[in-house]
């Protein structure tokens, strides 16, 4: 047990232990949802550029490909 646990339960006995634990895992949960926001929110960041590239491309490969069309006509 860590010295915050041991002095919990001197201090409240069980329940102050178990309310310690629910605010320890509330917080560390709270933590771990914002961490996880932020690497989902890159993600996306970084999944929309590549979008907004290929769809450069795909514009690109379009033109090129009515033009040749063009050509051959």
């Amino acid at each position: 047990m860590t010295p915050e646990a041991i002095a919990l339960f001197s201090q409240f006995g069980f329940p102050g232990l178990l309310i310690g634990y629910l605010i320890w895992r509330e917080t560390t949960q709270a933590k771990t949802a914002a961490e996880l926001e932020l690497v989902r929110s890159e993600e996306n960041k970084l999944r929309s550029e590549a979008d907004k590239a290929l769809a450069t491309s795909l514009v690109g490969l379009t033109i090129t490909i009515q033009n040749f069309a063009e050509r051959i006509k």
